[in-house]
């Protein structure tokens, strides 16, 4: 079985003290057990950039095809190269990754269009009294926590996807700021009888605000199974399988997954709906 560990370090601005002590003490058995060490310095800078380590090319792709799936541009961290605590862990052949929002550093005008934001230090309190809890830019968090948790999910391999007949749609839907339902479809044929009482539904929806949305699974006779309604707050997105019991339904015709946006600031869009039978 995989297992995952947790570290707070200390005495990181004096030299990296706390990682150095911990990697140092590692017997060389436990080390060989360390598949990969992520680190997250800094992740909720006021002014942010969206920064992805290079060390590691498999943990790179993870973090940055995540954030490709959400819109969000990502650039290669360099500002912290080993200054930060993976720098303990690469140095004895662990590899290593994570992500950055930027410290002093100026943001230059080019990443200004890109991620938003004014021409001036990602974090103007870095290293200053000012760097209170007040000081930190909750979207640039939340991409972030949400980012870490993904990779987590996938570098594990604790992804254990439905298996069965899968009927899915990957084309993409707008979804209308504070408007109209819309609907994407798929149409399962060849399924003899009714749909099981464990539906496996996957929905991949993006949107920066999820709770202004609801989802709805909708049954060819258009019985209707929510999903989704309006939960989660500030948070990105809805990317997750849902279990649904369809087994009053017949299997074959066109289902749909319907998505609203209920409150005005945000749009986003369908990115996938599928369904796997057993």
């Amino acid at each position: 079985s995989k297992h995952l560990r947790f570290g707070w370090w200390g005495a990181e601005e004096l030299g990296l003290v706390g990682s150095k002590y911990y990697v140092n003490n590692l017997a060389t058995t436990e080390r060989a057990k360390l598949k990969g060490y992520l680190n997250f310095d800094m992740i909720g800078s006021p002014n942010p950039g969206y920064f992805v380590y290079d060390d590691d090319p498999a943990i790179e792709a993870t973090f940055k095809n995540y954030f490709a799936g959400i819109g969000v541009p990502t650039e290669i961290e360099t500002e912290g190269d080993g200054r930060s605590d993976h720098a303990s862990f690469k140095n004895v052949g662990i590899p290593v990754g994570g992500l950055f929002t930027g410290a002093s550093r100026v943001k230059t005008s080019a990443q200004v269009s890109k991620w938003g934001g004014t021409a001036t230090a990602f974090d103007r309190c870095y290293h200053s009294s000012c760097d209170t809890t007040a000081n930190i830019n909750d979207t640039a968090l939340d991409r972030n926590s949400d980012a870490i948790a993904h990779a987590i999910w996938t570098l594990t391999g604790t992804a254990t996807p439905p298996t069965g007949t899968v009927f899915e749609n990957t084309a993409d839907v707008s979804i209308p700021d504070n408007g109209a339902a819309v609907t994407s479809s798929v149409t399962v044929s060849g399924v003899a009888g009714n749909a099981p009482a464990a539906l496996a539904v996957g929905v991949d929806v993006v949107h920066p605000y999820r709770g202004d949305l609801v989802v709805d699974l909708v049954a060819p006779d258009g019985t209707v199974y929510n999903l989704h309604n309006r939960t989660g707050s500030s948070a990105d997105n809805i990317q997750q399988t849902y279990t649904v019991n369809a087994s009053s339904e017949v299997a074959n015709g066109v289902w749909k997954l319907r998505a609203q946006d209920v409150a005005s600031a945000d749009v986003g869009y369908i990115n996938g709906f599928k369904l796997t039978f057993p």
